[in-house]
């Protein structure tokens, strides 16, 4: 086997050469292998070989250090450093420089060597790059912990050492072991590692990017952090040295996450505005997730927003709770971003005033991705109308480029925003709106008409139709987009023998004005999926049924129809009268779930679809009475007729 055809690009040959014979023999022990049995080669799974291999160092490590003297480094450790070096490009010009080894007698000598680390990837990595996976698996999972679990520091800092010697290797190996310097770290908590130890993870990985992902609570005031008047005093006075050290590497961050448990005052404001004045450069996701003080999100604005970067790195973007000035939203900074987020309240009152939430929309022509909400408001029919005359006279953005769009509030609030959109044919659309406390009998034709806008023009191939006992699930797939309307119901908490009824008297109302939507009604589904989960003898008495009618006559054209046990028994109810609507359907299946469906309904219900081609009743068990012309055939019941 050639070292191009094994997946570890290494021969057995090359893999023993690399751990030695001694480990060979070791390996050939533990397999009960005895003499010459021809070439490793011919014998030998290269793979399982490097895995034991490497979790035997590393067992022999561990073994070792639990026996050595403080600050020693055992044999295994400086066999692992061999390793290393063994594998470092020698005298190759642009190559990574090694870094002196300490004799059993002399102090670690790493405080005053600097490991060389470049930025680019070499053009001399060698094959010990393919095999990292299975070696750092071991061996840097045995030295994170120790970086994470010794309480003295200079243990910490000698697997510390290790790591970043590791990671000179090559440029593979460096993007395991240097992928976030901040990693290490918050193995070991950022409330436990010394700030001498931050600094010098800092310092030492060089131009690594770093990945922060803090939680600001513990008491900690994030616009002391970045205060220079403020001097840090007592037990969080690591913490907070550690995260300016950080900060200060702000030109190397990829990602960016703050989250804040506590609601953001002008102070702490203040400090993210500082924050973002340093130059992020590197930046490719930023999340800000706080908790705005009342409805109205808090403002970010600085006059010289991440340092007047002009570089384009920065991917994706969420903003909860807080969001940044109008006027930054058309910096160069900002035009790659093909992900947003934005939250919390973007309109709760009324929707024609608050419009900060559609300058980035505006701005950004990138976008491939939105994820937007909470749109709240009030519904009575004189605001509902008040609100829908002032939108009319407001210019919709224009998301011609989006691919997915998700929106979140309640539903006049989603209804209102997409009135404010313009959103491309081809685009996946999720809405979940809720109806909590609104007035449905306040949400008219109008209303609906922006609801609308969601689904494709050209028609779909299948439509969903799912009924909880809370939650009202409309779904539509058109090539491969997906239309998604979530209803969320009214009833929360509470539980009683009319909550069919209730359920059923409200999405009655919602059906049936999707129903009168031009593009609802063209929609022209060759299959319909209709699942109820819920008691349907409550739905059924609840539900009002010439609204429900209306809503399935605009799928009466469809070829087939998928039924779950509790839509069988709607359709097939008499009182609900839905079944002369799909007459004429020819492909029908029933998932009856347990196979404990009486055949008498079953016969029954084949009675009523007398020009239907076939039926598949997907069942649990094979026996079951037999009509004539039916057939079992691996657990379906096929009739035909």
């Amino acid at each position: 086997m050639s070292a191009l055809s094994h997946p570890y690009g290494y021969t057995a040959a090359q893999a023993i050469e690399l751990f030695g014979a001694n480990i060979l023999d070791e390996y050939m022990r533990k397999l009960g292998i005895n003499g010459a049995i021809g070439s490793p080669e011919e014998w030998m799974d290269v793979g399982h070989f490097v895995a034991w291999a490497s979790g035997y160092i590393t067992e022999e490590v561990k073994k070792s250090d639990s026996s050595s003297t403080s600050g020693a480094m055992s044999k295994h450790k400086r066999s692992l450093d061999l390793l290393v070096d063994s594998q470092v490009d020698d005298g190759i010009e642009d190559g990574p420089s090694k870094r002196p080894r300490p004799t059993e007698d002399e102090d670690d000598a790493s405080d005053t060597t600097i490991v060389s680390l470049r930025s680019d990837a070499s053009k001399h990595d060698n094959n010990i790059s393919t095999l990292c996976h299975d070696v750092l698996g071991h061996i840097l999972g045995y030295l994170v912990d120790e970086v994470a679990h010794c309480s003295e520091p200079p243990n910490q800092h000698a697997a510390l050492m290790q790591l970043l010697t590791f990671a000179s290797v090559c440029t593979s190996w460096r993007k395991i072991a240097l992928n976030s310097a901040v990693e290490w770290a918050k193995f070991a908590g950022c409330y436990t590692v010394s700030p001498k130890l931050m600094e010098l993870i800092l310092e030492r990985s060089g131009k690594a990017p770093l990945v922060v992902d803090a939680d600001v609570q513990r008491g900690i005031r994030f616009h002391e952090v970045l205060s220079e008047d403020f001097e840090a005093k007592g037990s969080d006075s690591n913490i907070i040295a550690n995260m300016r050290s950080v900060i200060a590497h702000s030109e190397r961050f990829r990602e960016l996450k703050l989250y804040f448990h506590d609601r953001l005052s002008i102070q702490e404001a203040d400090g993210l505005n500082k924050l973002f004045s340093r130059r992020m450069d590197s930046l490719e996701f930023l999340d800000i997730e706080g908790v705005a003080d009342g409805p109205r999100d808090v403002i970010l604005s600085t006059t010289n927003l991440f340092g007047g970067s002009t570089t384009t790195s920065l991917k994706r973007l969420e903003l909860y709770g807080v969001t940044f000035s109008p006027c930054s939203w058309g910096m160069t900074f900002f035009k790659t971003v093909d992900y947003l987020g934005l939250g919390h309240w973007l309109f709760d009152h009324d929707p024609s005033v608050k419009l900060a939430w559609m300058e980035p929309l505006r701005a950004l022509t990138s976008l491939n991705w939105l994820i937007t909400g909470y749109f709240c408001i009030p519904t009575d029919n004189r605001r509902v109308d008040y609100y829908i005359d002032r939108i009319d006279q407001i210019q919709p953005v224009s998301l011609s480029g989006l691919k997915t769009l998700q929106l979140e509030g309640n539903l006049p609030g989603v209804s209102f925003a997409l009135a404010l959109m313009n959103i491309p044919q081809r685009c996946s659309v999720t809405i979940t709106a809720g109806i909590w406390d609104v007035d449905l009998e306040g949400i008219g034709e109008r209303t609906f008409a922006q609801l609308d806008k969601m689904w494709p023009e050209d028609g779909c191939d299948w439509v969903g139709v799912a009924i909880s006992e809370d939650t009202l699930e409309i779904i539509v797939e058109f090539n491969d987009y997906r239309y998604v309307l979530e209803i969320m119901g009214d009833l929360g908490p509470e539980e009683g023998e009319n909550i069919e009824q209730e359920v059923a008297e409200e999405f009655s109302r919602i059906l049936s004005g999707l129903s009168k939507g031009p593009r609802f009604q063209k929609l022209g589904a060759r299959a319909i999926w209709i699942d109820i989960t819920c008691r349907v003898d409550g739905f059924i008495k609840g539900a009002d049924h010439e609204s429900l009618r209306e809503f399935f006559r605009c799928f009466k054209e469809a070829e087939s129809l998928n039924l779950s046990p509790g839509a069988l028994d709607f359709l097939t109810s008499r009182r609900a009268g839905m079944w002369p609507i799909f007459v004429d359907l020819k492909n029908i299946t029933v998932y009856t779930g347990s196979g404990t469906r009486e055949f008498d309904e079953i016969e029954e219900m084949l009675l009523m679809f007398q020009h239907m081609w076939y039926l598949s009743l997907a069942l649990k068990y094979e026996t079951v009475p037999l009509l004539e012309s039916v057939c079992i055939r691996e657990g379906e019941l096929f009739v035909t007729l």
